[in-house]
Order: C-alpha cells, then sequence, then structure tokens
C-alpha cells in the first residue's frame, strides 16, 4: 500500500496535494490558515458551547454531590435517632452548599495538593488500591475516587484517567480469577466500581431516558405483579377468595384452587412481560445513548475475557457482559429508582414490589435462565429464550465503540500532556484517603515522598461542613501501560492525525504533516511537538507509515461527521444539565423538608409531652374552631367525641359516638403529610362528616 493510496482512501473532494509530502518544508507545515474550513467559525462556536455546558454540568454535579450528603446526614438523623451529642454536629452540617470560610496554611494545601495531582495521575497505584482494600474499605474509596478524585465528570482528561483506572481494576480481577463463573462477582471492586459509575451525571441521565417509560406504567398498576404461586395463594386467602386448606408448591396442581391461582398469574404473566418488553425496547433502541465510558468498559470485558479464558465459548462471554450491564446498572435504578431518578409521585408500597418482581425477572434475563427460586411459572422458559436474540445484537452493538484515546476531542494527554485543575474534598475525607495510602504504602517514589512531605491539616472548625479547593500542580501524565517511546510516539500521531483529518472534514485533501500543522492552535505545545517530532520519524519508516494510515483511516470513517458530533455533543449535555437541575431541585426540598420534619419533632419534645390518646368533644372543638363546619344536627353533638391516637410517627383521628364500640369513620395521617398540607397552605381536610383544618389543630398543638 502507497502513500499516495493510503491518503486517497479518505473521503475527499481534491487530492491534488498527496504527492507533495515528501517535499514539505517548514514554511508550509505553519500555513494551515490558508485550508481552513469555511464552517471553522460555527465549529468553534459550537465548541465553545459545549465547554460551557461541560462547566455548568460539571458545577451542578459537584453542589449534588455535597446536597447528597446532606440529605443522608438528615436521614439519619431522622430514621437513626443520633445521640444527643451527635445533633449539633448533624444540624452543623446542614449549612449553606459551597461554604470555604476555613483557615489552612497556604503550605499545608499546595503540599496536599501536589500529592493529589500524583494520585490523580497514578492509575496503577488507585487501582492497586481498589484492589487491596478490605470490604469495609472500599465503599469509601470509591465515593472518594468518584466524587473527588475524578469528580469532573465533563473532563475529558479525568474521565479518560477513570477508565484507565476501572480497565486495571479489571485486569486485576481477571488476572486472579481462576474460574470464568467467578468473574466480577458482586464483593469485588470491579462491580462496585460499574454501580458507583450509574451514579455519574451521564449515567443517571441515561437510565433516566431509559428506565422512566416503564416506571409510569409500574405507577399505574395498582395490584402485585408476583407471579409466585405461593405469594398468589396467600394474597387470594386473605381477601377469602380461595380455601384455607394448606398450599404445596410440589403439589401445586392437585390443590382444589390452582385453577383459579393459575388464572391469576396467567394475567399477572401479561402485565409483567409487557412490562419487561417496554424496558427492553427502550433498552435496545437506546445504545447511541449509552454512556461512552460504559460501552468502552463492555468492550474491554468482553476482551479481557476472551483473553483470559480462551476456552470460554461466546456465549459465555455474552453471559458475562449481560449480567455486569444489567445487574450492576439496570438493576439498582430499578429497586431504588429514587437514588436515580426524580419520581413524579412516591412509590407506594405495591409499587416497591413490583419493582423487585421486575428486578428479579432482569436477574432471571441476565443468567440466561428461567428458574429463579422466588418466580415459578412456566410460560417464563419460552419468553426468556425469545429474548436472547435481540439482548445478543445489542451487546455486539454496545461494544462497538472506538478507542477512547480517539474518541474525545480535548486534552489527548498520553505520555506528553500536562493539566491545571482542581480537586474538591472535605477535610474528613482527605484524612480517610490519607490513612488508607499509610495502610496501602504506593511503589512509586514520586508519590511516595509527596506522601511524606504532607502537613497535618489544621482546621479551626468542624471539619464535615467544610470544602477545600485543592490546586492540582502541573504533573506530566506518564503512561499507564509499558509502551516504548517508539509506541507513545505513534500513538499520539495516530491521536493527533484522527483529530486533524475529522475535524477538517471539508478539507480531508490535506497531507497527513498538513494536518499536523493545522493543529499547531488546538494542542497544547508539547502534544503538538510531539505529533510532529512522532511523524517525522515515523515516515522514514514504510510499514510503520502504512499501519498509522489505515488506522487514522478506519477511526475517522468509524466516527462519522464531525459537524454531527459535535450538534449531538450539544445535545446531550443539554440534556444532562437538564437532569442535573432537576435533581438539585429534588435534593433541596427533600432536605428542606427534612430540615422542618425535625424542626416540628424537636419543638414537639421541648414543649409537650407525647400524646398516647386523647378524648375531645365535639363542643370543645367547635368552641376552640378546630372544628369549623360540622354536618350533624346539634341535638346529636353531645354524643359526639374525637379520639386522637398516636403510634410513633402516625396519627389516627376517629370520630365516635357513645355507646357504640366502633367509630363512625377513621383517618390515619403521618407527621409528613401533615407538613405536607401545612406547606401546601391547604387550610381544610373534608372528612365526609367533618371538615378539620389541620393548620389550626397544628397551631394549637394537638399533634
Amino acid at each position: 500500500m502507497s502513500l499516495e493510496t493510503a491518503v486517497t482512501d479518505i473521503p475527499s473532494e481534491d487530492k491534488t496535494t498527496s504527492h507533495v509530502l515528501s517535499d514539505m518544508d517548514q514554511t508550509r507545515l505553519g500555513s494551515h490558515s490558508s485550508v481552513a474550513s469555511p464552517q471553522i467559525s460555527r465549529t468553534e462556536d459550537v465548541k465553545q458551547t459545549i465547554e460551557e455546558l461541560k462547566l455548568k454540568v460539571t458545577d451542578t454535579a459537584q453542589i449534588n454531590r455535597l446536597l447528597q450528603c446532606d440529605m443522608e446526614v438528615l436521614e439519619k438523623r431522622v430514621f437513626n435517632r443520633y445521640a444527643s451529642s451527635e445533633v449539633k454536629a448533624a444540624r452543623t452540617a446542614q449549612q449553606d452548599i459551597g461554604s470555604d470560610q476555613i483557615h489552612i496554611g497556604e503550605s499545608s494545601l499546595r503540599l496536599h495538593g501536589r500529592f493529589l495531582g500524583l494520585l490523580q495521575s497514578n492509575t496503577q497505584y488507585l487501582a492497586d488500591l481498589a484492589h487491596r482494600c478490605s470490604l469495609s474499605e472500599i465503599d469509601e474509596f470509591l465515593e472518594i475516587l468518584c466524587s473527588n478524585i475524578y469528580g469532573n465528570q465533563f473532563n475529558q482528561h479525568e474521565e479518560q484517567l477513570w477508565l484507565l483506572t476501572f480497565l486495571q481494576v479489571l485486569a486485576r480481577q481477571f488476572e486472579s480469577t481462576r474460574e470464568f463463573s467467578s468473574l466480577l462477582r458482586s464483593n469485588s471492586a470491579a462491580p462496585r466500581m460499574m454501580t458507583s459509575f450509574a451514579q455519574r451525571i451521564p449515567g443517571q441521565s441515561y437510565l433516566r431516558e431509559v428506565l422512566t417509560p416503564m416506571l409510569e406504567k409500574v405507577l399505574e398498576i395498582e395490584e402485585s405483579l408476583d407471579i409466585g404461586p405461593l405469594s398468589i395463594f396467600n394474597e387470594l386467602r386473605e381477601a377469602g377468595d380461595v380455601s384455607s386448606d394448606p398450599f404445596n408448591l410440589h403439589a401445586a396442581e392437585e390443590h382444589p384452587d390452582y385453577g383459579r391461582i393459575n388464572e391469576v398469574a396467567e394475567k399477572r404473566y401479561s402485565k409483567l412481560k409487557e412490562l419487561i418488553m417496554t424496558l427492553l425496547q427502550s433498552i435496545f433502541s437506546s445504545v447511541d445513548q449509552v454512556p461512552y465510558g460504559m460501552r468502552w468498559i463492555s468492550k474491554q470485558i468482553d476482551l479481557l475475557a476472551r483473553l483470559r479464558f480462551q476456552q470460554a465459548s461466546k456465549q459465555q462471554t455474552s453471559s458475562l457482559l449481560v449480567g455486569t450491564f444489567f445487574l450492576r446498572y439496570i438493576n439498582p435504578a430499578i429497586l431504588f429508582p429514587e437514588k436515580y431518578l426524580e419520581l413524579k409521585a412516591p412509590l407506594t408500597a405495591t409499587a416497591k414490589r413490583n419493582l423487585t418482581v421486575l428486578a428479579r425477572v432482569i436477574q432471571m434475563i441476565a443468567n440466561q435462565t428461567s428458574q429463579h427460586k422466588k418466580i415459578f411459572i412456566v410460560n417464563m422458559r419460552p419468553f426468556l429464550q425469545s429474548l436472547q436474540g435481540g439482548i445478543a445484537s445489542f451487546f455486539e452493538n454496545l461494544c462497538n465503540v472506538p478507542d477512547f484515546f480517539h474518541y474525545e476531542q480535548l486534552d489527548h494527554y498520553l505520555s506528553f500532556v500536562s493539566s491545571d485543575n482542581q480537586i474538591i474534598m472535605k477535610p474528613k475525607k482527605l484524612e480517610n484517603l490519607k490513612k488508607l495510602v499509610a495502610k496501602y504504602p504506593p511503589r512509586s517514589e514520586a508519590l511516595k515522598r509527596s506522601f511524606e512531605d504532607l502537613e497535618d491539616l489544621e482546621v479551626t472548625s468542624d471539619p464535615v461542613m467544610f470544602n477545600l479547593s485543592y490546586e492540582v500542580a502541573k504533573v506530566w501524565w506518564p503512561i499507564k501501560f509499558e509502551r516504548s517511546e517508539e509506541l507513545a510516539g505513534f500513538l499520539v500521531a495516530k491521536s493527533v492525525l484522527v483529530d486533524g483529518f475529522w475535524a477538517n472534514e471539508s478539507s480531508t485533501s490535506l497531507a497527513p504533516d498538513e494536518i499536523i500543522a493545522s493543529t499547531a492552535n488546538s494542542y497544547k505545545r508539547d502534544v503538538y511537538k510531539a505529533a510532529k517530532t512522532a511523524f517525522e520519524e515515523i515516515r522514514t519508516k514504510e510499514n510503520l507509515l502504512n499501519v498509522l494510515l489505515d488506522e487514522v483511516h478506519l477511526e475517522v470513517l468509524r466516527l462519522g461527521p464531525y459537524s454531527v458530533h459535535l450538534d449531538q455533543e450539544v445535545l446531550k449535555l443539554e440534556h444532562a444539565l437538564s437532569v442535573a437541575k432537576e435533581r438539585n431541585m429534588y435534593l433541596r426540598t427533600q432536605i428542606k423538608f427534612l430540615q422542618k420534619y425535625l424542626r416540628a419533632s424537636k419543638h414537639s419534645m421541648k414543649h409537650h409531652s407525647p400524646i398516647t390518646n386523647v378524648v375531645l368533644s365535639a363542643n370543645e372543638l367547635h368552641m376552640n374552631k378546630i372544628l369549623q363546619y360540622w354536618t350533624f344536627e346539634p341535638h346529636l353533638w353531645p354524643m359526639l367525641y374525637f379520639q386522637l391516637r398516636k403510634t410513633n410517627h402516625n396519627f389516627t383521628l376517629a370520630l365516635h359516638f357513645r355507646e357504640r364500640l366502633p367509630p363512625l369513620l377513621t383517618f390515619t395521617f403521618t407527621l409528613p403529610d401533615l407538613l405536607t398540607l401545612e406547606e401546601d397552605t391547604i387550610n381544610l381536610r373534608c372528612l365526609k362528616l367533618a371538615r378539620v383544618p389541620l393548620i389550626n389543630m397544628l397551631q394549637r398543638r394537638l399533634l
């Protein structure tokens, strides 16, 4: 294959410049302005828009992380009831987001910034740390890794470092696993990293797009979808629809009510099948919307499985991919949608049970089996088998992505790129990270010396409430895999050429060295010089040059039109920003509600003894203007009274008629319900026979 042929293989309108490659001089290398694309102005505007959107999404995501921590503190306060010594610390943590009024030495900040910069770039050590952490330490470390060390989710440089760390964790997992069936077990680091990835903004955006249609249908279903015969029998027995004869799964067909049970199971099965198909159709039709990182990781899992277990069949590797994607990514969002999505209404107990049933069926699909100890139905086997073809096709398309070194447009670093950025981290998290590093020391001398030079952080207030921004020092990013200098240069040249040909889609007649020259202002000087030097060396070796041009040609064809890619990226970022803002609003609303709940509880505990049972006459309620509208005849008032009972945070209001045991009517409220009604300024609540203003009841401290 000649050089001219390699160049002309790339689609172009004018190929007259390709023959002068060998005579290109230094002057021409710098004269790229004359061949600029007519659409360069629009392209630059779109790139600027993309950068602005990335900054907005990243800032919102970081704030959401802090809000999430604050909400968790409040939830622990509400549900776990901190000891009195912890109440102040929990309340202190709910200060305004972004507070950074903290006095700390400049030298200490600088040393910690240098340490974090080295740590961020050392993906080998981070992967080793994830591999060596105990089960009690891994979750905390992954939280620091995802939300702080690689918290800038739309910075290509950090995202690529995160993916490299993930890849090396996977490599260690595969290397240490002896049996194929033991790969990616739930108690190892790699599956937990997959779940952590789903909680990042790109992952949440995709999950929302895919799961919303199915969740809306689940919320509309009022009856249970559990198709287990024993569960159906218990439900029907409670409703009095079947006999009370014992039900034996092993002799189900012999039970006198088996026909009725099977009829209910068939109806539920039809609805369950409809929900599963809705979910799978959303997944299959949105393969292009799956976050690139998830697709790239799936591709690496498939590759590592085939390299490590060469005797494994294609079906086995496919099953591994299906299990990883569904069980570690889709299923957690189905079981706990409130952690990933913004729901229009709280999930009912029935909806939660139905989602659990759906998750079990998804688990059966992931395991490629039609048997499950908690789900039993004959019709499930052919249904699951009919899905295998579509699932196999989906995962084949899922793994069909270009190498990430050439997928992202900005900051192709490899061994030559430097970067300045910030890492935002609470001092408490930093101290926990330092404990892990001390327990599992790094092998890198530079990182080890930097860690030994750290000064203790001396803060003047509770470190829980502050967030420090560490200026990460400029660091030369080393190559993460042991490559020779020649191969490193080859990859840098390939990366720059791919970006150059791709970005200059209207001027693809340019020769490779012209393309490199045209990127002088697009890359940092070190990258441009490295690519230029590497290409000068490669062009002297015909075989290596042919390989380079073939690789560039294939990557450009795989990436598709550059302008279309930019437009799609803008749409994705706008959608991600919308999701992040909605999540932000949801978290702030929850925090406000929990704070109000705590204030109401504290006020009640401080000024009043707990109410367990209060009897109030109708006349007394009417005189105190608590009961405003009354439909009973006046001569019946002395015979009527209200009974208010409290159990935990539930309040039962019952209207009784004297000398009658059962109440005429009963209403049960929870304190959150009452606070919500008060927040919505709902003054009256119709109780069929009586209308009670709930706000007055709260103000009169009856609750």
